[in-house]
């Protein structure tokens, strides 16, 4: 099998993992076939699984989002509502070396909540969809936390399912070590204007908690 480029390629190299038959499609699912319909119901639920999982850099995206026009009814001073597209953040603030810390803000109903003014400086991984862009580590971990979601309905053998959980949760560390090195290191220590953000309001600490 070459590159895979759509959605039925992934499940094939599941389904190739799986020594079990190829399918040709599944959206919609082939005619018949209880494994392409498998398939079909778990594929875009997986995918998003898959992308939650880690800070994918091919997936990473960043935007500046304008705070709603409606306040927080207490708490917080601003809502800003999540792109359409978001799936995970990777970090808040405009120093990519400083990130906000967690008592800074609060995740609710799709948006963020926060007391620092507009704009929002997000960084955050999208649901990327197109197969044909997708790395291979990622495809690869894709068809295994595929095949654990899958297998058991397909093939009724639970350890089956169970030894592509394990495989995809080993693969993984694999990928972060990998992944991570095509992303400049985050410096450990927090700059002044932050420290004094995280500590100026009383309110927050019981959100460390």
């Amino acid at each position: 099998m070459g590159q895979p480029n759509v959605a039925v390629d992934v499940c094939n190299l599941m389904l190739l993992e799986m020594k079990e038959k190829q399918i040709s499609s599944i959206s919609p699912p082939d005619n018949g076939s209880t494994t392409a319909l498998k398939c079909s119901l778990a594929y875009e639920n997986t995918r998003r699984q898959v992308l939650r999982d880690h800070p994918w850099n091919f997936a990473s995206n960043r935007k500046t989002i304008s705070a709603e026009a409606a306040a927080p009814a207490f708490g917080w001073a601003y809502a800003y509502k999540v792109p359409n597209d978001f799936v995970r953040l990777n970090g808040l603030g405009q120093d990519t070396d400083n990130p906000w810390p967690s008592n800074m803000y609060e995740f609710e109903n799709n948006q963020v909540l926060t007391d620092e003014a507009a704009p929002l400086y997000m960084r955050y991984v999208s649901n990327f969809e197109d197969v044909s862009k997708m790395p291979a580590d990622f495809i690869h971990a894709f068809a295994l936390k595929l095949g654990a979601n899958t297998c058991y309905g397909i093939t009724g053998n639970r350890a089956l399912a169970n030894d592509f959980l394990a495989k995809y949760d080993k693969y993984m560390i694999s990928v972060r070590a990998v992944d991570g090195q095509e992303r400049p290191p985050t410096r450990v220590q927090k700059s002044a204007l932050l420290t004094a953000r995280s500590r100026r309001s009383p309110k927050n600490d019981w959100r460390k908690w």
